[in-house]
């Protein structure tokens, strides 16, 4: 790569893992991995039980010697009786070798293993180990302590920063620790096995390299033969630990090299390798599979309609014609007479009589079909001809536009026309007067009638009658007095603001921010906006890429609905992805609020779907789009219901419908919504989302099968069970059911509160559900 910087000199060049010097475009970026290696080696020295650890080397390179150094050395202040043992691979993330190595080690009684890339196999057999380069107890579970995770993105955003502003490289050569700003490379979090005291140690050796005080490489310090390499009170400088070629402590145990026997299994064989022995046995394939290639693992199945009779078979033979198989079968059967065989057999003049009749029958359909296409064609001319006319003339209420609304089957002219004229309506208050057509009302007709019709032509919502120059219309009107002509407009008014409204079936969201007012009074007013601003556009980013819109932000509540202003086919699970989207996104957020000394906002989500009012209402001077009904007053009450229980995110029965099969939830209660006057509205059952954090980067996932635990399914299904059986009055099975998931581990704690929130309701023998007034004071029984 330096050979082709000097060529390229126009080229920036970044070598990863190097340790060359080249010119000014070229840049070598190294790691400190031995101070995380030391870390890690602390742990597996105060936890191994047999004083005995192993580590796997890829190549013997002085990358691979100073993290073995600072490994054995950190489990050596740990452990003194610690013994190291080591095993070089001659390759990176060989599967076979690994394995084979790991045997050995378990063979030899070690019980603590590092410098692996398979901890999946290691945790499988009951070895503790810490991984590297990756935080390997996402996928290889509990058996893995800690591990090193490198972010090399930190490094290359300051070079790539660096060659925009200054064109030029920031430096020649970086070998960057954990005291380097980002860091670019640390420890991950330890595992919950790794007791308080170990964990203290290993953040004070942390700490300790942050403030750059590293001494690992600090004598005295011996090689693999007891010889002292570096002396008392003498320190390596960066230099020469990269060149470092030592294997340190006398006592480390080296079992050299591991090398995969060869492979002589013919076609037609598969193999299974004994590690432990370093030996291969061969097997025939078994019936209904092959193996076309030597030294194969395994054998593939024979697809459908192909098999392999006996043991043994390169390939697969296709079944013969009017034969066929399922997957992985060693035989072919005979397939069934199609249905055409009994058509032939009962004669083909029916057949031919059927075919000609069917031909007619459908010349007589295109016939008629091309005559209506054209007559639609002649009318679509003429309807556009007639509405480009009426809007260029701005004449929105004639005839032709009133007939393009009651089109039983608009076509797609139609359709653009419909929203043409939408628009035009939704803005035309906040036109001139001048571009609209006059009124029929007479000028001088009694002001107060006047200034009406104008309101009411500036705010009509829906067409009822013509708008034209009828002479029948226009002297009906002028004949009767002022005050009725007032009156009518009035009327002709109300109505269109009345219709322009239309029920629809949405989902509802209203995101509740908790102790807003108490935070508002600890804090000056700069940092509240600055923290309420910064938390709603988190939440907008999170809606809009869902389809969804916020409508109102009212005190700490802010509501946001999908289906609504534009229809969605599916906007249950919109909602509930923005609800979980905008946790991530807020979190985040937290961490900053944190380090600039700031209080936390804490948000909880209320999902309602159900009918609600939707439509444009307002005056000539202003218009809103506004929802209301029974749906938007739940969905507000439910943010009390979500403080009350201690849930993040609720919803109702028919949002859980449509998302149960996405993601877990839990029943909360039964809950009926009543008015002030004692009246009730409804009655819902109500469900929390059931949400969990990644640990690497503390983001919220849906909680499904694929990443829970045994017990918090167990305890979920025993709760559920229990709510269950409590709303239909089964109280002694309740009980049993929630004593069930009581005993379960990791319950949450919002359930286990739901859980002894319910046992009392049982135990003064009342089942009725919880009543929420909506108007006046809230009341939770």
């Amino acid at each position: 790569m330096i050979k082709l910087s000097t060529e390229y000199t126009s080229i920036y060049f970044i070598n990863s893992i190097g340790s060359e010097i080249g010119g000014e475009n070229y840049l070598s970026i190294d790691l400190k991995a031995y101070q995380i290696e030391y870390m890690l080696g602390y742990i597996a020295g105060s936890m191994t039980e047999t004083n005995k650890i192993g580590r796997l080397f890829g190549f013997n390179v002085p990358y691979s010697f100073s993290m073995f150094t600072a490994f054995i050395k950190g489990a050596k202040e740990a452990n003194p009786l610690v013994k190291g043992h080591i095993i070089t691979m001659n390759a990176w993330g060989d599967e076979e070798k690994e394995k084979g190595a790991i045997e050995i080690f378990k063979a030899n009684n070690i019980d603590f293993i590092g410098g692996s890339t398979h901890e999946g196999y290691i945790h499988n057999q009951g070895i503790l180990s810490v991984g590297e380069y990756y935080d390997w107890e996402i996928n290889a579970g509990e058996g893995v302590m800690a591990s090193s995770v490198p972010s090399w993105e930190f490094l290359y955003i300051d070079v790539i920063d660096s060659l925009i502003e200054n064109g030029t490289m920031p430096y020649n050569n970086i070998y960057a620790g954990i005291e380097f700003k980002g860091p670019p490379i640390d420890i991950s979090q330890l595992s919950v096995k790794v007791n308080r005291k170990i964990a203290k140690r290993v953040f004070s050796i942390r700490k300790k390299l942050l403030e750059g005080k590293d001494d690992i490489f600090c004598g005295p310090m011996k090689d693999y033969h007891g010889t002292i390499v570096i002396e008392n009170g003498t320190c390596l400088n960066e230099t020469q630990i990269k060149l470092w070629s030592h294997v340190t402590e006398e006592d480390t145990v080296n079992f050299g090299d591991y090398e995969v026997p060869y492979r002589q299994c013919e076609p037609g064989t598969y193999y299974i390798m004994n590690y432990l022995e370093n030996k291969i046995s061969c097997f025939p394939c078994p019936a209904g599979t092959a193996s076309k290639r030597t030294n194969e693992n395994s054998c593939f199945t024979c697809p459908p309609n192909f098999f392999a009779q006996g043991e043994g078979n390169v390939n697969c033979t296709v079944c013969p014609a009017g034969h066929s198989s399922s997957e992985g079968s060693y035989e072919c059967r005979q397939d069934p007479l199609p249905w055409y065989a009994w058509l032939l057999a009962f004669g083909l003049p029916v057949v031919m009589l059927i075919i000609g009749f069917l031909l007619f029958v459908c010349s007589v359909f295109i016939i008629q079909y091309l005559v209506q296409y054209i007559k639609k064609q002649r009318r679509i001319l003429r309807t556009a001809e007639n509405m480009s006319i009426s809007i260029a003339k701005m004449d929105l209420d004639n005839e032709t536009l009133i007939s393009l609304f009651s089109t039983p089957f608009p076509t797609g002219l139609d359709i653009q026309f419909r929203k043409i004229i939408e628009n035009l309506r939704v803005y035309r208050p906040y036109l001139p007067d001048t571009l609209f057509a006059k009124d029929d009302i007479e000028e001088d007709t009694f002001s107060l009638a006047r200034r009406v019709s104008f309101s009411s032509s500036r705010n009509k919502v829906m067409p009822l009658t013509r708008r034209g120059s009828s002479s029948s219309s226009s002297s009906n009107f002028s004949t009767r007095s002022p005050e009725e002509q007032a009156g009518m407009v009035l009327e002709k008014l109300q109505h269109r603001m009345q219709t322009g409204l239309e029920l629809k079936t949405c989902t509802l969201m209203v995101v509740d921010f908790k102790d807003i007012n108490q935070i508002a009074s600890e804090i000056d007013p700069e940092n509240l906006a600055m923290m309420m601003n910064q938390a709603l556009s988190k939440l907008t980013i999170a809606v809009k890429r869902n389809n969804g819109v916020i409508h109102s932000i009212q005190g700490d509540k802010i509501l946001c609905s999908w289906n609504a202003v534009s229809r969605i086919g599916t906007h249950s699970k919109p909602a509930v992805e923005s609800s979980i989207a905008f946790l991530n996104l807020i979190d985040r957020k937290k961490r900053q609020w944190e380090k600039s000394k700031l209080p936390i906002i804490y948000p909880s989500i209320s999902i309602y779907t159900g009918e609600c009012l939707c439509g444009t209402l307002g005056s000539h001077k202003m218009r809103s789009y506004t929802l209301f009904g029974p749906a938007v007053n739940i969905a507000y009450a439910m943010t009390k219901i979500n403080r009350y229980y201690n849930t993040t995110i609720l919803m109702n029965d028919a949002c859980k419908e449509k998302v149960k099969f996405w993601c877990k939830n839990r029943i909360v209660d039964k809950i009926q919504f009543m008015h002030h006057r004692n009246h009730a509205i409804a009655t819902e059952v109500l469900y929390e989302v059931l949400i969990e954090k990644k640990e690497e980067d503390s983001s919220w996932l849906v909680s499904s099968t694929m990443n829970s635990t045994n017990d918090v399914d167990l305890s979920l299904r025993y709760y559920n069970m229990g709510m269950i059986s409590y709303m239909n009055n089964n109280l002694e099975e309740a009980k049993d059911q929630f004593d069930k998931a009581l005993a379960q581990h990791n319950v949450n704690e919002a359930l286990r509160d739901t859980i002894e929130k319910v046992n009392m309701r049982m135990e003064h023998d009342n089942i009725e559900p919880p009543a929420y007034v909506i108007h006046g004071q809230p009341e939770l029984n």
